[in-house]
């Protein structure tokens, strides 16, 4: 009699199949910053130590992760286990069956390898009130569902999957036929070396995977920054109507996995392919950080409809640029402002009406007299002058000359409540020789003056 290998402690791996690559990837990274993708795209793997203190247990976790799936649309199952490969075996061939396979049949639903949605006390564990019918429904055949192995039993959950399973050359399963071994189990009672001796480092591989001593590291994929969503269509689309009703789709679905990372739309990128075989690529710029599909879907409307697209769309690609979301800080005494959605919608439909190079913000033009404060040398007292709008003229030949411009008058108005009551007109001039003044009309006496020099 064969003795039970020991737990394997302190490594946790969920396998997500089934679905959509990228979106099934943004799902695991919303989980856990650790995420593997196999090669192939099929199987996608997550570290998954540390994660059940937020949802109870294992269960919860997978349940977790389904229900994610569902609000994606992707038809995901989950399995969780020690090690990479048995987490992938029970995730593409134990989950979903009828009844878990165990290497005994007497065991009992408690007793037994595998814990699957549909044993009441999972549904406990998982913090959800599903009556047994209603999980037998939901997550059995057909269905999206998850398999969680117990720690230390990744033997006993996979022994009665046929070898086929292992992805085996048509001479391994041969031999393998004619020594009477048709499922993992049989495999694993073999003794190691001899199985590695007659088939090689890929038989010790195999028998590694059928015994649950798989050590396969977790080698994390590198996180793509820009998420984006294709859609092929059967048939070309000519209006904007019924291409913004599919691009609602696609930007509902790059904004949840947007969502799922803490981040919001800083831009969208469009590229639509067309029936002439041409792209037609567009970037909007937004003027604030988004997350509300429909603003950034009136944005597009007015991109469209303003600068139809050459020719019949026969697919598109949506790109969402990544930003972080900002939050307006509320003021107790004053109404609420314009919502920065409304802000970025606006200046779209300007930029369609007037064109983008009459939209824009104000920028002080890189020069030193604009850019740098000017400083007033103030005259005491003020020197006496006549002007008539057109020339300046003094008893002091630096304050003489022909006026460039004038800017004024600034009525100034005081002491009316004594006896030195005053009222003046205030100009600014520029002369032809680029002196810069300060003058004054003393509106009562009719007088000029020169009230100070600009430096």
């Amino acid at each position: 009699m064969r003795p039970e290998a020991p737990a394997r402690t302190g490594r946790r791996i969920a396998c997500l199949v089934g679905g959509d690559v990228p979106a099934r990837l943004e799902l695991a990274r919303a989980f856990s910053p650790w995420v593997e993708v196999s090669a192939d795209g099929a199987a996608i793997w997550l570290d998954v130590r540390g994660c059940t203190a937020l949802h109870r247990s294992e269960q919860g976790l997978a349940t977790a992760l389904v229900d994610g799936a569902r609000k994606l649309g992707l038809p995901l199952q989950v399995g969780v286990a020690g090690s990479k490969g048995i987490a992938r075996l029970v995730a593409e061939h134990v989950c979903g069956r009828e009844r878990p396979v165990r290497s005994e049949p007497r065991a009992s639903a408690r007793g037994g390898a595998i814990d699957h949605d549909h044993e009441r006390d999972h549904d406990h564990d998982c913090g959800r009130d599903y009556d047994h019918d209603h999980d037998h429904d939901h997550d059995h055949v057909g269905r999206s569902g998850w398999v969680v192995v117990r720690e230390g039993r990744e033997r006993e959950a996979v022994a009665g999957l046929p070898v086929g399973v292992l992805g085996l050359p048509r001479e391994a399963g041969e031999t393998l036929r004619r020594w009477g071994i048709g499922t993992l189990g049989r495999l694993a009672a073999l003794p190691r070396g001899e199985v590695a001796l007659r088939l090689g480092t890929a038989g010790a591989r195999w028998w590694d995977l059928a015994a649950g001593e798989d050590d396969a590291p977790l080698v994390p994929t590198p996180q793509p920054d820009e998420p984006e969503e294709q859609v092929e269509l059967e048939y070309p689309l000519y209006e904007v109507e019924p291409l913004l009703f599919v691009l609602r789709g696609a930007l509902d679905r790059v904004a949840a996995r947007l969502a799922s990372r803490g981040v919001v739309f800083g831009a969208a990128a469009l590229r639509l392919c067309l029936e002439s075989g041409s792209w037609d690529d567009r970037t909007l710029t937004l003027a604030a950080p988004l997350g509300d599909v429909p603003s950034i879907l009136a944005l597009l409307r007015v991109s469209l409809e303003s600068s139809p697209p050459a020719a019949a769309v026969t697919g598109l690609t949506v790109r969402g640029i990544p930003a972080g979301a900002r939050f307006a800080q509320l003021s107790l005494f004053e109404p609420v402002g314009p919502a920065p959605q409304q802000l970025a919608v606006t200046l779209a439909r300007l930029t369609a009406l007037v064109g983008r190079e009459r939209v824009g913000t104000p920028v002080a033009p890189d020069a030193h007299r604009s850019a740098a404060p000017l400083a007033l040398r103030v005259l005491r007292p003020p020197v006496a002058a006549r002007w008539d709008g057109r020339r300046l003229e003094t008893d002091d030949p630096r304050l003489r000359g022909a006026t460039v411009r004038a800017s004024g008058p600034w009525k100034l108005r005081g002491g009316w409540w004594g006896e030195r009551s005053f009222e003046r007109d205030y100009y600014d001039v520029e002369l032809a020789g680029g002196a810069l003044l300060r003058l004054f009309r003393d509106v009562p006496a009719g007088a000029w003056f020169v009230d100070g020099i600009y430096d």
